[in-house]
Parts: structure tokens; sequence; C-alpha cells
């Protein structure tokens, strides 16, 4: 970087030379320049400080071109304050030629900003501005400054400039942007520059997450939900508890099936597999998809060996009178409820006698007793 600034210095002072410059200064500001790119710097600075001695105040041009040569100086040093000021005492002299006076207000205002002096920064890209068209790196200084000033609106004011100034889109401008926003609470704004971010880039999914988040805000639930389903489509959901989330915000919109064909997707612990096996098994009800259901509540009995699961499966045998398989099931269960449902099994397929021997057990029980008798009644009246 220091080299292209001597450079493009050098060229200015050869080019002005024969404008006023003497040779003497013209051969000083070389002669520094050659040390620098030397790296001997204590010489470079020497022999300027001798000719800025030698110089009458009266030769404002020399004196403003060595003072603009002392600044790369003290950039190259990594003394930024000094070159500031070595910057402001040759815009002093008022001598510079307009270009040279104009690029000098800029490096003002970039050292300002390394030194953490925002605010002269932004006086000086203020008159470099009314000097100059604003330029993407201008505005993208001025959207910096306001950052770091901790002035959001501004800032704000800014990124949307800087932006407007370049074809191409920038992600970390609008991610920038996207801070903003959502600092100012521009909810809306923030939906609109979250979706660029996620058509234009490969992003992860923490963006499709925040826009549904921003969306449910606003109080969109449809939009929100369809953020979270186009991120499972392409792959970026696949966390437990995100895939669970969207089903079940699936089901409240009452798109069952899609939110069945989520958890049916999902392959995880055994730890977690139980919630969602037990979900899609009421989904699927729900759905009435009936068969589905069935395999469901099977894979949860394997895990479970719970006899409520057991007897839901034999009451969804009763209900499609599938009796065989209702009484596989209802054996499973030790409890009253169980043995009344395996009663009924073993009736139904006019396996009395068996049926006759669970029934009169069950007359002994206070909770089931009628029901109990009522079947038993049944059974004699089918047998005579």
């Amino acid at each position: 970087m220091i080299r292209l600034l001597l450079s493009t210095f050098l060229l200015f002072s050869s080019v002005h030379a024969a404008k006023g410059m003497s040779q003497t200064t013209y051969k000083t500001i070389e002669k520094s320049t050659i040390f620098m790119e030397q790296k001997a710097y204590a010489k470079a600075k020497e022999v300027l400080d001798i000719q800025i001695a030698k110089t009458s105040s009266s030769h404002e041009y020399d004196l403003a071109f060595l003072h603009n040569a002392l600044a790369y100086y003290f950039i190259e040093t990594n003394n930024y304050k000094e070159a500031i000021k070595s910057y402001q005492k040759a815009l002093s002299y008022n001598a510079l030629p307009e270009s040279m006076a104009t690029n000098t207000l800029y490096m003002i205002a970039q050292l300002s900003l390394q030194i953490e002096n925002y605010k002269q920064s932004l006086r000086y890209l203020e008159d470099y501005h009314s000097e100059n068209n604003i330029t993407h790196a201008s505005a993208k200084l001025m959207m910096v400054n306001y950052l770091s000033l901790e002035e959001p609106k501004n800032a704000l004011l800014w990124v949307d400039k800087t932006i407007s100034l370049e074809k191409k889109v920038d992600l970390s401008l609008l991610q920038n942007r996207l801070a903003l926003e959502l600092q100012l609470e521009l909810n809306a704004r923030a939906a609109e520059t979250l979706q660029t971010i996620i058509t234009e880039f490969k992003v992860d999914k923490s963006y499709f997450k925040q826009l549904s988040y921003l969306y449910q805000k606003m109080g969109d639930e449809k939009k929100s939900v369809a953020i979270l389903e186009s991120a499972y489509q392409i792959g970026l959901l696949n966390e437990y508890d995100e895939l669970m989330l969207l089903a079940q915000l699936l089901h409240y919109q009452g798109a069952s099936i899609k939110a069945i064909k989520v958890l049916q997707s999902m392959k995880h612990e055994q730890i977690k597999e139980l919630e969602r096996l037990e979900y899609l098994s009421r989904l699927q009800l729900l759905a009435q998809e009936t068969q589905g259901a069935i395999k469901t509540l099977q894979e949860i009995y394997k895990l479970t060996n719970q006899p409520k699961t057991a007897l839901l499966i034999a009451q969804i045998y009763a209900e499609r009178t599938n009796w065989a398989e209702c009484e596989t099931h209802a054996k499973k269960v030790k409890n009253e409820e169980g043995q009344l449902m395996l009663g009924i099994c073993l009736s139904e397929q006019k396996k009395y006698p068996q049926a006759i021997n669970v029934f009169t057990k069950l007359s002994q029980n206070e909770k089931y007793k009628n029901q109990a008798k009522m079947w038993l009644d049944s059974i004699t009246h089918s047998t005579h």
C-alpha cells in the first residue's frame, strides 16, 4: 500500500515540479521516497526535516508537498497522529493541487478512524464529499464511523448508501444492515434483508430461523412456518428439537400430513425416539392413517412394554373388526380394562368358553361387573 502511495505521490511531484516546485524540493522528495522503499526511515525523515527547515515560508507550494511527503513517513512507521498533523499542515498552505488536496482529506479521514477519532473522521469525510462524489469506499467509511459511535440510525443510512453504490451484493454489508434493523426494531425491513441474504447466498440455518422468528413476531404465522419448512426441505434442519418444532407448527396449521412426513424422516437417539413416536402416532390417528398409527404404536410398545400402548393397538384393531389381532394385543394387557377387551375379542371370534372364563372373572370386579354380565348374557343368548 505504501509503495503505491509513494509512487503516486512521486508522480504528482514530478508533474508539478515544472509548475513552481523547486528542483531541490523535488530531489528531496525523490530521495526520501527511495529511503522509505529501502526501509531506511530515519534517513527519509532526516532529508525531509532538513529541507523543510531550509525552505522559506513564502514557498508554500514546496512546503505543502514536503509536509505531505512527511505524512507518508509517519504512516509507514505507524505514527498516525503525526501523519494527520503533517497532512493538516500540508492543507493549511492552500497550495496543493485540487485532486491531491481532496485525496488528503480522505487520507486524514482514514487515519482518524484508525486512531478512533470518529468525529474527526466524519468531519473530514464531509469535507471530502463536498469536493468529490460519494464513493463506495467513502460511504463505507462513514458507515464504520457511525457504527463505532453507536449511532444506529445514521449508520443504517450509510449502509444503505454503501450498498446502493455497488452492483454486486456484499454479504458483510447486508449483515451490518440486518443487525442495525434488528437493533432499531425495523422488523419488516429486517425480514426483507434476511430474505435477500437467503436468496443470494448459501447461508446456514440461523438466518432461516431468524426470519421465521421475525414473521412470527409480526403476526404472520403462515410465512413463519413456510420459512422453516423451506430450510427443512433443503436439508438445513436436522436437530431433533428443530424437527419436532416444525412438525408441531405444521400440525397447528392443519398440515398434519406434512407434519407426519417430518416426523417419519427423523432418526435420532432412543432417549428421544419415544417422544417422536408418540407424537407421530397421535398425528397419524388424527389424520386417520390407521395402518401407519398401528405400526408406530408397535414400535412404541417394543421400546416401553407399556400396557396402555398394547390396549390402544387392540382397540384400533377392534374398530377395524380384526378380532384376531385385537386378541393378540389384548392378551398383553393384564389389568381389568385389557381383560374386558380380550373378552370382547374372544366373543366376536365365537371363542365362547374362553370368553365366558374372562367375563366370569370380571363379573367379580365392581367397576366392570355390569359390562361383564351384559357380555355373558349375550353369549348365552347366542349359544341357545
